[in-house]
C-alpha cells in the first residue's frame, strides 16, 4: 500500500464517519482508535525489512500494541537520505540492489507512519466536536504540529498518550472577555 492509498482510505471511511455530538465518551473515544487500527492493519507492506513492527501501533496504546505484537513500543521509522549510505562504488552489484531495495522499503515506512499518522488525526478531528479538542490546537500552525499517538519520531513514549482532560474550554474570568483558556 502507498501512503496515497492509505491517505484516500482514511478519506473514504472519515466521508462516512458519524461525528460525535457533545461530550465524547469512553466508547467514542475506543471506537475511533478501534477504526484507525483496522484502516492502518490494511497496510501490509510496512517494516517489510524487520518484519516487527505494524503500523496500528499509532491508534494504539503502548499497553495494547505490546500485547497483541509482543515487541515493545511502538517505533517511528527514521528519516532516511534520498541513497542508502552504506552503497559505496565497491560494492557489488547484488549487494547495492539489496541496499537499495531494503533502503526504499524503510523510506516508504516512514511515509507510511507519517500518512497513517495524519489520517488517524483527520479521523480524529473530523469525529470529535471542536470544543473537546481545542486544548490541542495551536494558535499559529491549528493541529499541523499535533501528532494523533502524541509521541515525537524521535522519541517514543512508554506511557500512554497525555491528551488533556475532555473538558470544553470556558471563559478564564467571568467577565464577557471573548479570551478563552488554552490550558
Amino acid at each position: 500500500m502507498t501512503p496515497d492509498e492509505l491517505t484516500s482510505l482514511f478519506t473514504e471511511v472519515i466521508a462516512g464517519y458519524a461525528r460525535v455530538v457533545g461530550r465524547p465518551t469512553e466508547d467514542d473515544i475506543l471506537d475511533v482508535r478501534r477504526t484507525a487500527s483496522a484502516i492502518l492493519r490494511k497496510a501490509k507492506n510496512y517494516d517489510e525489512v524487520d518484519n516487527k513492527h505494524h503500523l496500528e501501533g499509532i491508534a494504539q496504546t503502548d499497553a495494547t500494541y505490546n500485547r497483541r505484537h509482543s515487541v515493545g513500543t511502538y517505533k517511528w521509522p527514521a528519516k532516511l537520505p534520498l541513497y542508502p549510505a552504506n552503497v559505496t562504488e565497491k560494492t557489488s552489484a547484488r549487494d547495492r540492489n539489496k541496499a537499495k531495495t531494503e533502503h526504499e522499503s524503510k523510506r516508504n515506512d516512514y511515509s507510511l507512519a507519517h500518512a497513517g499518522d495524519d489520517g488517524t488525526k483527520a479521523l480524529i478531528i473530523a469525529t470529535f466536536d471542536n470544543e473537546w479538542i481545542s486544548a490541542l490546537k495551536n494558535r499559529e500552525d491549528g493541529y499541523a504540529k499535533q501528532e494523533a499517538s502524541a509521541r515525537t519520531p524521535s522519541t517514543p513514549s512508554s506511557s500512554p498518550p497525555n491528551w488533556p482532560p475532555c473538558t470544553p474550554n470556558r471563559p478564564t474570568s467571568s467577565t464577557t472577555s471573548t479570551r478563552w483558556n488554552a490550558s
